[in-house]
């Protein structure tokens, strides 16, 4: 997958979690909330593993959030590729 290919999601909410696919063709994720970077993800795992949290932010001001998951280009060493994987995210309004 080329560096840049990117999931955004646009919500509101005070709480966001992002559910992915780990699995041994997958690539490292930039993990970007409103702009900003807020970590990476390795995809990678021997064999595929379901409903993972590859992130999770509960502290966010209430309002509107974009979260981006981005594709690097960059892989563990012992991966097959640089894919991303994007199950969905589950977003709150906490308080």
């Amino acid at each position: 997958i080329n560096k840049g290919t990117a999931v955004e999601v646009y919500f509101y909410g005070t709480s966001v979690e992002y559910k992915c696919v780990t699995g041994n063709d997958l690539g490292i994720t930039n993990i970007i909330v409103d702009c900003k970077i807020k970590g990476e993800f390795d995809l990678y795992s021997k064999s595929d593993v379901f409903d993972v949290t590859g992130f999770l932010d509960d502290n966010l001001k209430e309002g509107f959030h974009t979260l981006r998951i981005e594709a690097t280009d960059r892989k563990n060493k012992h991966s097959n590729g640089t894919g991303l994987s994007f199950n969905g995210v589950d977003i709150k309004k906490l308080g």
